[in-house]
């Protein structure tokens, strides 16, 4: 579903089957993956029947777009590399028992582990610089990144937003279920209006803005 800034609906963009994720590529293109039916599609928005369709090895949840690169979470793999055209280019060796959403910047990746309620910021070459865990953030799910590498990060069952400072070490609490946050399980940080959007509970979306 598209809206603009006002929240006004734009329009419905049709998808082939339950999505799971999705990154935007550029004005003209989102890449979405499709969990347990393994396989994503590159989507043109401005003519939809425009796709490409991409299969995965199993199951795929996360994506993250970065420098003409599409980073996809695939179950028993690991974070797949691969370029627009669905060839994959390397994949990095990670805990998979519990992975669900990444992100990426331009040399470090981002990954939320339900399993064990943890973040994970690694090199792109999957080198481990720093994990964060805290008792206050639980079924860690939704992630994304600031300009100054702070993570974002979202609490299905905590229903907190969280951002943790750039090194992993320190974290603030910005908003819990007294704000109205039930079962949150997507955020996305804007980089050029240091606006936060929120899907905080089923069918409702909000945006905020961060100082």
């Amino acid at each position: 579903m598209e809206y603009n800034n006002n929240g006004q609906h734009i329009r419905d963009i049709p998808v082939s089957d339950k999505p799971h994720s999705l990154t935007l590529v550029d004005t003209d293109r989102v890449a979405v993956t499709y969990g347990i039916y393994g396989y994503l599609e590159i989507i043109n928005t401005k003519n939809t029947s425009k796709r490409k369709r991409v299969n995965c090895s199993n199951w795929c949840y996360g994506i993250s777009y970065q420098d003409q690169k599409l980073y996809v979470f695939v179950c028993g793999q690991g974070i797949v590399v691969m370029d627009l055209n669905g060839k994959t280019l390397n994949t990095i060796d990670i805990d998979v028992s519990g992975v669900f959403n990444i992100t990426t910047t331009s040399d470090r990746i981002y990954y939320s582990h339900q399993g064990s309620n943890t973040v994970h910021c690694c090199s792109m070459t999957g080198q481990e610089i720093w994990v964060f865990t805290d008792q206050s953030i639980s079924e860690l799910s939704g992630l994304s990144v600031d300009s100054n590498q702070n993570v974002f990060v979202v609490g299905g069952t905590s229903n907190n937003l969280t951002v943790i400072q750039h090194d992993g070490k320190y974290s603030k609490i910005l908003l819990t279920d007294r704000d109205g946050l039930k079962s949150p399980n997507a955020v996305d940080y804007n980089k050029q209006k240091k606006i936060v959007c929120l899907g905080f509970k089923a069918g409702s979306i909000a945006l905020y803005q961060v100082s």
